[in-house]
């Protein structure tokens, strides 16, 4: 018998399948149902001191030259790595930076001596594939590793486990599944038997996220989580006004899931998609409109396939029918910095315009006066914000969202672009709240699965029938 065979759990198998596929499975239940059946940190309050117990960790934070540049993430986690520490848990973290599976998670390790100000064991081999199991250096460094101490896992992506449920499909399923499950029992059988997930970001489906909680005797999600993932459930459901951009088309995708499933008065939106909607806008009424340059690059980023326009089709009708006000810029700022109505062919449009920005800001504060708007959301940036020379429509914007909050308006601020410009024109106390994964949030937001929910949610019950 194999160690992949000697591993198989049905049972595991089939909510990782159901993970994977949840539109093929039964009936998911609510996010809130699945995360409420998740216990807290405080119900392993229990685990005694010399434990070792794996954190998933929020570890994508931007480096250069090997340092982080923003450790915003790596804070959010100090609360729960605190509680393991005095408690005399032996602190395993696991996560990932980037996509680049050469990118080292060194510098990370570096940063969180400074932040928890201890010693972090750094562990650059701890998965050997070939064998399923954990490399013989990682259990000596774990089997050493003091009470109340840390140690830091290299990047799992370099790994192809970490990626393999990416892509996979159902004919590969058959024997990529119980490799994967015959992963996670190696790493609980020669890690920890524990598992804490903090990394909140972490959306993908990722072995560390989506797999090894299954195997796991224990699984809690950390304070950080739990809690903006319970803030998000509460109040995102509230949401009557988008202010959404973005530049990839299939964030298009989004902005429909959010119109079909959100009860919106009011719908913002800039940078590429807003040029997605213009020429759909366009079409819809028999009149011309060209995005410019972008519109006859088909391998350009922003470029708007005719599926997109036709998607954006959809939204407007959408909304038309269901009587949501939906604003598009009707000036652009455009790569020689001029500013313009039109968008000729050989340019391209990088920040709204002077009449866009008035327009936008004019539409939220008459929607808080009126009380029309109770509760809104901001998601990217409507223009090239980096460059101070199409940085005004995003402040702009983002002054005009920030203002609603003394109007009363609950706010709250998408992570990615959208925070990073909050920090850049204003500050976190301007707004109700802003979360630091943009993307996780915007699944809730949408209704749509997240992994590790249900991963924890399968390994609890699991839990409670034993």
């Amino acid at each position: 018998m194999t160690q992949i065979d000697a591993a198989l759990d049905p049972a595991q198998l089939t909510a990782l399948r159901a993970i994977k596929w949840p539109a093929d499975s039964h009936p998911l239940p609510s996010m809130q149902e699945m995360l409420s059946a998740v216990p807290t940190l405080d119900a392993m309050a229990d685990v005694p001191a010399g434990t070792p117990v794996l954190l998933r960790g929020d570890l994508d934070v931007p480096l250069a030259e090997g340092e982080v540049t923003d450790d915003v993430r790596l804070r959010s986690m100090l609360p729960t790595i605190e509680f393991g520490l005095q408690r005399g848990w032996r602190w395993i973290l696991i996560g990932h930076t980037g996509r680049d599976p050469d990118r080292s998670l060194a510098p990370v390790g570096k940063c969180l001596e400074r932040l928890c100000e201890t010693t972090v064991s750094f562990v650059p081999e701890w998965f050997d594939e070939s064998t399923v199991s954990v490399e013989p250096q990682a259990q000596q460094t774990a089997a050493q590793q003091a009470d109340g101490s840390l140690i830091l896992l290299e990047n799992a992506r370099k790994y192809e486990i970490e990626r393999a449920l990416w892509s996979v499909t159902a004919e590969e399923f058959a024997s990529m599944g119980p490799k994967l499950i015959a992963s996670a029992h190696a790493v609980r059988d020669s890690l920890s038997h524990y598992l804490v997930n903090e990394a909140l970001s972490a959306s993908n489906l990722d072995f560390s996220s989506c797999v090894l909680p299954l195997a796991m005797s224990g699984v809690a999600f950390g304070r950080y989580t739990r809690a903006e993932l319970s803030l998000a459930l509460e109040e995102l459901s509230k949401v009557d006004c988008v202010v959404f951009s973005g530049v990839k088309a299939n964030k298009l995708d989004d902005l429909e899931d959010i119109v079909a499933t959100r009860p919106l008065q009011l719908i913002l939106v800039g940078g590429a998609l807003a040029m997605a909607l213009r020429k759909a806008q366009a079409e819809l009424s028999g009149e011309a409109f060209t995005y410019g340059a972008p519109e006859r690059e088909a391998e350009h980023v922003t470029h708007m396939p005719v599926e997109r326009i036709a998607q954006g089709k959809r939204i407007l009708e959408h909304c038309s029918e269901n009587n949501v006000e939906v604003l598009l810029p009707v000036d652009y700022r455009l790569d020689d910095e001029s500013v313009s109505r039109e968008i000729p062919s050989d340019r391209r449009q990088l920040d709204i315009g002077p009449e866009t920005i008035e327009r936008f800001t004019q539409a939220l504060h008459s929607a808080a006066a009126s009380g029309s708007v109770k509760t809104a959301y901001l998601n990217g940036s409507v223009g090239v914000f980096e460059d101070p020379r199409f940085a005004a429509g995003t402040k702009g914007v983002v002054d005009a969202f920030c203002s609603l909050t003394s109007n009363g308006v609950r706010t709250f601020v998408g992570g990615g672009d959208a925070h990073v410009s909050l920090m850049q024109f204003a500050s976190e106390s301007d707004i109700t709240h802003a979360f630091t994964a943009g993307g996780t949030i915007l699944k809730v937001m949408k209704s749509s699965p997240i992994g590790y929910i249900a991963s924890s949610y399968f390994a609890s019950l699991a839990h409670g029938r034993e």
